[in-house]
């Protein structure tokens, strides 16, 4: 079976399935599907062009059926990212699986943000400050947020909070694989929901406080992503859409230093809701839209960035 053939059979398969034909997502999930097979399966990396450049090139038999099992795996339900295993994230692949929220696009607009802040904030103060720089995370899950920034800042270190020991796993392991060495730079404290804020608690205050916390009711995640991905990640507690919001707009103020901030990813349809949060605590914000022009981003600063 040639690279081609096995698109097409992928392609085959994933046709029964009638949200991917009507989502005219047939073809770049099959070309992700026989690259992660390629892998599994003990070959080097592909790229989507090297499928189509080396299109006529014969796969292993272990390759074959890796790719039918994907394939059937997908038709049948499963979380495309968690059949292949991965999901690029920004500058690199996180390894996902049952347990752990899959990272979003959109999220990536509050890590460029913080990493942007951020980089302004410490571009002009001493050498030794910005090797002390420390961050705090409520809501670790695969490790995308903290690895990312911590990929971006030599002298950070994060300190984040997770409630369940499935994500926190996926993220030593996405850690570990990406920063080598620098995993030690993240520190996982694991808490209950109730707990998040005073975990966070040190001797050391930190500079910033990032978190795309659990904000959905339970009737408004799409059915896939609610029959597999983890409702922690997922679900505000109590059914309080506010609540993680609440737990930082009020409690996180002493973990900060003097001119510390918050980067919050929100839910476009409550930004009204969490901004009077914050402003209501004595806080400064500002609203960032993501690609699509929707509210996306919050960032509060315990005094004003200009003064």
């Amino acid at each position: 079976m040639t690279i081609a053939q096995a698109l097409k059979r992928v392609s085959e398969i994933l046709a029964t399935r009638a949200d991917l034909v009507s989502k005219n997502l047939i073809t770049p999930e099959a070309e992700q599907i026989v690259q992660a097979a390629i892998v599994a399966a003990g070959g080097s990396d592909v790229s989507r062009s090297d499928l189509y450049l080396d299109a006529h090139r014969f796969l292993t038999a272990d390759a074959q059926r890796v790719c039918e099992q994907y394939a059937t795996r997908r038709a049948a339900g499963e979380l495309l990212q968690y059949v292949t295993g991965w999901q690029v994230f920004l500058d690199h692949a996180y390894q996902v699986g049952p347990g752990v929220l899959v990272p979003r696009p959109e999220t990536e607009v509050l890590v460029a943000l913080a990493s942007e802040n951020l980089d302004k904030k410490f571009s002009s103060t001493t050498e030794s400050h910005a090797d002390e720089l420390f961050g705090l995370e409520v809501g670790l899950g695969s490790g995308a947020i903290s690895i990312e920034l911590l990929s971006r800042f030599s002298g950070l270190k994060m300190l984040a909070t997770e409630v369940s020991e499935r994500a926190a796993s996926w993220a030593g392991k996405n850690a570990e694989k990406i920063l080598g060495p620098g995993a030690q730079r993240l520190k996982t404290v694991r808490t209950s929901a109730s707990q998040v804020i005073p975990a966070l608690f040190t001797e050391k205050k930190a500079d910033f406080l990032i978190s795309n916390p659990p904000y959905l009711l339970s009737h408004e995640a799409e059915f896939e992503v609610s029959q597999h991905e983890p409702s922690e990640a997922l679900f505000a507690p109590k059914g309080d859409p506010l609540f993680f919001y609440r737990e930082i707009a009020v409690h996180s103020r002493e973990c900060l230093k003097p001119g510390g901030v918050v980067f919050l990813e929100v839910p476009f349809e409550r930004v009204i809701e969490i901004d009077a949060l914050f402003v209501n605590q004595g806080w400064i914000t500002e609203i960032f839209q993501d690609l699509t022009g929707r509210d996306r981003v919050m960032l509060a600063h315990k005094e004003s960035p200009h003064g």
